[in-house]
């Protein structure tokens, strides 16, 4: 089951953006609880937990090939659910409680001094403009993030030749941070 998360907005703004979207999974709202159990520190954050009740996958920011990325889990997770090697709801609830802190991967590394000067004037000047996908309150520029590691190496990369800046911006931000859905 796909379930969407989303933290601290009102439900009418959430039903609008999944229509607008069109996406078919159902969606709640967390009010701060899920966010802080699964150690939510920036948008989107996915976590796939598996039949077995165990975390798979944990990844901050965007997901590039979602697909790739799951199909090896989503092959061990029906053969668990067809040996029978399931989880209840209620046996998962409490093993939730007794998880460990998430995450528990490693921090994205910084953008290298190479990557940024890959970057043209104009490159430099939407990064510093542009607010992180991530979810933090810090421009591209500033964060180091997997969603801002990924923007800046399109920014050095892609082609924004007769592409006013509005444009180039709206297109990063719905190709990095729509890009796990």
């Amino acid at each position: 089951m796909l379930l969407g998360i989303d933290a601290h907005e009102d439900q009418s703004s959430v039903r609008d953006f999944l229509k607008d979207l069109k996406i078919d999974f159902p969606a709640g709202i967390d009010a701060g609880s899920i966010e802080k159990q699964y150690g939510v520190v920036s948008f989107p954050t996915t976590v796939l937990i598996g039949v077995d009740g165990k975390v798979q996958f944990y990844e901050s920011g965007a997901l590039a090939n979602a697909e790739v990325a799951f199909d090896s889990l989503l092959e061990e997770n029906r053969r668990l659910l067809q040996s029978g090697k399931v989880i209840s709801t209620e046996a998962y609830k409490l093993g939730a409680q007794k998880q460990p802190a998430l995450p528990l991967s490693r921090p994205d590394p910084p953008v290298s001094n190479d990557e940024e000067s890959k970057l043209t004037p104009r490159a430099k000047d939407i990064a510093a403009r542009m607010d992180c996908t991530c979810g933090c309150d810090k421009k591209v520029h500033a964060c180091t993030c997997n969603a801002s590691t990924k923007i800046k190496k399109a920014l050095a990369t892609d082609n924004m030749e007769g592409k006013a800046d509005a444009e180039v911006i709206k297109s990063l931000n719905k190709r990095f941070c729509m890009e796990s859905m």
